[in-house]
């Protein structure tokens, strides 16, 4: 276990998604979402998804440029779909607050590596976010997210 464990505060913002996680853009061949089709997939490899809302959160870090280090669980070769080849997965353990709310809110980060998703890239400031469903929100609602100090790495 790594020594002289924080918390880092990073300021984000809601931003709009390709609408593949959550099926409703359309142009995704998944009508369900793919987040949804996934979640068995994880499962049976360990991780259970199931208490989630079946899409993400795109949320914009503000003014920080950074790499994600030492996932919490990490899967290779996972092939969820036919359309096409299998990805690699990582996930870190996070809290998130919603629009300046004291009820903080257990979640986590979805990342399937570019170096196996062929589509529907992020901007390196972007994070992906597995969460319990958030009424009322709207594009530009405020977060604030909670890290270990030992999963991120700033540029």
């Amino acid at each position: 276990m790594p020594q002289n464990l924080e918390l880092i505060k990073l300021d984000a913002t809601l931003v709009s998604g390709h609408g593949i996680a959550s099926g409703i853009s359309r142009q995704s061949p998944y009508p369900r979402g793919s987040i949804e089709i996934q979640k068995p997939f994880f499962k049976k490899l360990g991780l259970d998804l199931g208490c989630f809302w079946n899409g993400t959160l795109n949320l914009f870090v503000h003014n920080k440029t950074f790499e994600l280090i030492n996932p919490d669980y990490s899967f290779n070769n996972v092939s969820w779909t036919n359309f096409h080849q299998p990805e690699d997965f990582s996930f870190w353990n996070i809290t998130i607050i919603c629009n300046g709310t004291t009820r903080p809110l257990k979640s986590m980060i979805y990342k399937p590596s570019p170096n196996t998703k062929l589509l529907h890239h992020q901007s390196e400031q972007m994070i992906e976010v597995l969460s319990h469903r958030i009424n009322n929100l709207e594009i530009g609602s405020k977060f604030i997210i909670y890290i270990s100090n030992h999963k991120i790495k700033f540029k």
